[in-house]
């Protein structure tokens, strides 16, 4: 009897754990055998001259990528949808990081956090350089400004957490400015741990982009 109502109690732990398990394992990444992270598009006929000038961007970068074509193939397009693809193509994922649409300065580090740095040109690559400690450890950068309140949020969560920021504002300094420009920033935050990005501030997005 004892050992029914273990086996019992056992079940239920499952049954309620499960629902955490589901959260944890939601955002599948690419991966390749050796754990090195895989870079994949995702296209479709339908996608025109945006997914065809992703495709080139990623030939030019001369950078090993796959691309798995949507139309009338139901494993690509589960696949899809298992790595959180909506309904916009292109869509490139690499580890756990994604980009949806073709924006070119995310796709470079995209290829960075993949690849390593070399992959940039040497102007790139010197702000890069700045998102690594001396020991090459990535640190969590934020290009921000006093004003936007998701930068704010951000650095209320990593003061509640007691994570690291460097809380670079781009409207204090020129050189900052400039930064935010070459890498193509398009609203605040502009976040980096390491080569990976963000783009806005989100906490499940700043777990991902964190996520070892």
């Amino acid at each position: 009897m004892k050992v029914f109502i273990g086996i019992l109690v056992l079940l239920a732990g499952i049954y309620f754990l499960q629902p955490v398990w589901s959260d944890f394992t939601a955002a599948p990444g690419t991966f390749r055998g050796d754990g090195s992270e895989r870079i994949v598009i995702f296209t479709s006929s339908g996608c025109g001259n945006t997914c065809r000038e992703a495709i080139t961007f990623l030939h030019n970068a001369g950078q090993p990528f796959e691309e798995l074509k949507l139309d009338d193939n139901e494993n690509n397009l589960k696949l899809f949808r298992k790595l959180g693809g909506g309904d916009m193509v292109p869509y490139l994922t690499s580890g756990y990081q994604v980009v949806s649409g073709f924006y070119p300065q995310d796709y470079l580090s995209m290829m960075a956090a993949a690849r390593g740095l070399e992959v940039l040109d040497a102007s790139l690559r010197e702000i890069y350089v700045q998102h690594f400690d001396s020991s090459n450890k990535p640190l969590l950068v934020m290009y921000g400004t006093s004003w936007c309140v998701d930068c704010a949020a951000l650095r209320e969560y990593c003061n509640d957490h007691k994570i690291k920021l460097l809380d670079l504002d781009t409207e204090a300094d020129l050189t900052i400015a400039q930064r935010y420009e070459l890498l193509g920033g398009r609203n605040y935050p502009l976040v980096f741990y390491g080569a990976r990005r963000m783009n806005g501030f989100s906490v499940a997005g700043l777990l991902q982009l964190m996520r070892n």
